[in-house]
């Protein structure tokens, strides 16, 4: 009967919600959007990712690439999307992904394998489930009615106090009867399947970005390694949610860069120098998402001489 109940929509708060969205909304299509780029944007950006494009190493031996940057001439813009706020210096972004196919099919194949079986499990458990489900709800009726019957005499009667023993009685059939909601028999075995057969070392992932100021809060602590071209090198461990996640390795290019605690995790944040022109490259990280023995070798392939030199 409780379960009947349901808490009334906050139509203020809703109207509240929709007033700002549309008002931001507005202010988005109205500033936002996208103009020719100048001469001295598209120049910072074919600088900037020509030269990326050079120092990049060779992904795996036998892998597939499965996206990487090329260069296009840069030729639109976005104008600033709120009035007031001023532009952050201008980014060039460079990404390539390289996959082991064979491996990832191999373990899909498995993968599917289990999880099939355990879909046959949860069909077989759901059909006994339900036949325990009719029994239970007759008996839920049969007591029911049973008390529905105590209600009309009791009410006939004004016996006030019998009425508040058999609602007593009628929160007690509720909780017998009551069927919890839950993650399914599937639900469960799927999340196990997948951490525990997800593979590792399927793919890396280089994401070099100019002008970048903050890294992504992982969610795990990121720990200090071992410098590469007298470059500070952080890295995450990987993790399971539920598929496997590798770890990231990031390096950090430019001035300013720190370590800053948030909570149990952390994060990597530099300032950007108001005082440069938009079109400087101030910043630059590198992030490269693998298993960390294969990462390692990958990074000290790539050409931080030339990244150095992109540095103003």
């Amino acid at each position: 009967m409780s379960n009947n109940l349901r808490r009334k929509p906050n139509l203020v708060g809703i109207i509240l919600f929709l007033i700002a969205f549309l008002t931001f909304s507005s202010l988005l299509q109205a500033d936002g959007e996208l103009r020719p780029a100048t001469e001295e944007e598209k120049s910072f950006h074919r600088r900037m990712l020509s030269a990326i494009i050079t120092v990049v190493p060779s992904g795996p031996t036998n892998w597939d690439t499965m996206r990487q940057t090329t260069y296009e001439e840069l030729e639109y813009m976005g104008a600033p999307a709120v009035f007031g706020v001023k532009p952050m210096p201008m980014t060039v972004s460079y990404y390539a992904r390289w996959e082991d196919t064979v491996k990832k099919e191999l373990a899909q194949s498995k993968i599917n394998e289990a999880l099939e079986k355990a879909a046959e499990k949860d069909f077989q458990l759901q059909t006994e489930a339900s036949e325990t489900v009719m029994s239970k709800q007759e008996a839920y009726e049969k007591e029911m009615l049973s008390l529905i019957e105590k209600i009309t005499v009791a009410t006939e009667k004004n016996d006030f106090a019998a009425l508040e023993q058999i609602g007593k009685e009628i929160e007690l059939l509720e909780k017998k009867y009551l069927v919890e909601d839950g993650p399914s028999f599937y639900e469960q075995e799927k999340e196990r399947i997948l951490r525990e057969m997800s593979p590792h070392d399927l793919s890396l992932g280089l994401n070099i970005e100019v002008n970048s100021f903050q890294t992504l809060d992982w969610g795990s602590p990121l720990k200090v390694e071992s410098p590469i071209a007298s470059l500070q090198v952080y890295r995450s461990a990987g993790k399971n949610i539920p598929e496997w996640q590798e770890g990231i390795t990031y390096i950090c290019l430019g001035k300013g860069w720190k370590l800053v605690q948030n909570g149990e995790s952390n994060y990597l944040e530099a300032t950007p120098n108001p005082n440069l022109p938009l079109t400087v490259a101030q910043t630059i990280l590198v992030s490269v998402q693998g298993d960390q023995k294969r990462v390692r070798p990958f990074i000290e392939k790539i050409d931080w001489n030339t990244l150095k030199s992109l540095i103003q």
